[in-house]
């Protein structure tokens, strides 16, 4: 584990299935690439099952202040500690990510790939 107290880290249930832990995956390495620096991903008790927070090395996550409505429903909720993205479902975290990622400029075409541009 790297000693840098700011370094971003994407948290995560502990019981996150595989939709949720791809999500997590996929945040991390954008992010990485639009950032320039290592990403950690980490399993957390504190995290519901189609949550992910993600905060600097030295904040805690804390939990979204309202949960999204509609079964495919997702929202993205600015916290004391970073960011928090959640879920009704775990493909609905999945979208999610990809919101947020595009909300900082990234752009996804199925015929060139991501476009991830270099954000500080």
């Amino acid at each position: 584990m790297s000693g840098n107290p700011e370094q971003l880290r994407i948290l995560l249930a502990d019981a996150a299935g595989e939709i949720a832990r791809h999500a997590a995956r996929e945040l991390a390495a954008a992010l990485a690439t639009m950032t320039g620096e290592q990403v950690l991903v980490r399993a957390s008790s504190r995290v519901v099952r189609t949550a992910l927070a993600i905060a600097d090395g030295a904040s805690a996550p804390s939990q979204p202040s309202q949960s999204p409505v509609g079964p495919d429903s997702f929202g993205i909720s600015r916290t004391p500690a970073g960011i928090t993205i959640e879920g009704n479902s775990e493909s609905a975290l999945l979208h999610g990510c990809y919101c947020l990622l595009e909300q900082l400029g990234a752009r996804f075409s199925a015929l060139s790939g991501p476009c991830l541009p270099r954000i500080e």
